[in-house]
């Protein structure tokens, strides 16, 4: 005899039904990715391709065409953080030809990574050339979006270091330059030799920016908090009227005001000693040596 009706399915542990739905979620939802973009910088010739495509597909490729610019992308993990790196290869026959476009790529960068040839002297000259431009774009773009100068790290990296015959920059004094351009760190690599090495850079760089970055957050947060702190002012009357009128409220009071620039010049001005009433039929108006700011009392 057959019975019809629905066949039963077999049971599903609860352990297994998670999974399931992890993995129907988005990556980005399941391991919170993050970006961090990279830019690489150097003259021609130097490993900086090698060393993107190294990072990236960890075998080393000898030969490119130098003209070529692109951006390589790979995720790695780095401390628990699931981040997607994002590396820009400049290219040009001579830094003249990626001058034009030199600025937008410092300001898309998150991490910067100069570097130079360990046989070549030129390129290791040319580093310090590469940090000018990147404080001074950095400084600039700062001023504007009212950022922070050190959120971008640094580090200098001298690559060929298997060549040793050929060596022209020892290693103590790519270790000096780094310190005398403010890097946060160096590194002497071989891109052809040692994929760890590549890989130690690029972790290196991401830590220094996060930490660079929860430094700026709890100095912000503690900013704001002094702010939140201060007194409130009315809007209906200027700090330094109703400053004076406070000071100014019992006959023969002395008044005494702190110039606005007293942080810069530490500038106490005693101004009189004078009845209220005097100040209910007179009209004074102080000038401050060395501020911008003007303080008139009106009766």
């Amino acid at each position: 005899m057959i019975r019809s009706g629905k066949t039963s399915r077999p049971m599903i542990s609860r352990q297994d039904a998670v999974s399931s739905l992890l993995r129907r979620l988005p990556s980005s939802s399941r391991d919170k990715e993050k970006s961090f973009r990279v830019l690489l910088l150097g003259q021609p010739g130097i490993g900086k391709t090698a060393t993107a495509v190294r990072f990236v597909t960890k075998r080393f490729i000898g030969d490119y065409d130098p003209t070529l610019e692109r951006v390589y992308t790979t995720k790695a993990e780095v401390d628990d953080d699931v981040i997607i790196f994002e590396v820009l290869d400049t290219a040009g026959q001579d830094m003249e030809d990626i001058s034009a476009r030199i600025e937008d790529h410092i300001r898309w960068a998150d991490g910067y990574v100069i570097m130079y040839s360990i046989n070549d002297k030129c390129s290791f000259d040319e580093c310090m050339r590469l940090k000018f431009l990147i404080n001074h774009i950095r400084k600039r773009g700062r001023k504007l979006s009212h950022g922070h100068a050190n959120e971008c790290p640094v580090i200098l990296v001298g690559n060929k270091s298997d060549m040793i015959g050929d060596r022209m920059v020892s290693f103590e004094q790519g270790k000096r330059r780094s310190l005398e351009l403010a890097c946060v760190n160096f590194h002497e690599i071989s891109a052809r030799e040692s994929y760890g090495e590549v890989l130690l850079i690029f972790e290196d760089l991401y830590r220094n920016w996060r930490r660079v970055k929860k430094e700026h957050k709890v100095t912000r947060a503690n900013t704001d908090e002094g702010v939140n702190k201060l007194p409130r002012l009315s809007p209906t009357a200027s700090p330094s009227r109703r400053s004076l009128e406070e000071k100014t409220k019992r006959p023969g009071e002395l008044v005494r005001w702190i110039s606005a620039d007293a942080g810069k010049r530490s500038k106490d001005v005693d101004l009189l000693e004078v009845p209220t009433d005097v100040l209910s039929e007179r009209r004074m108006s102080v000038s401050m040596q060395g501020s911008v700011s003007q303080l008139f009392v009106h009766g």
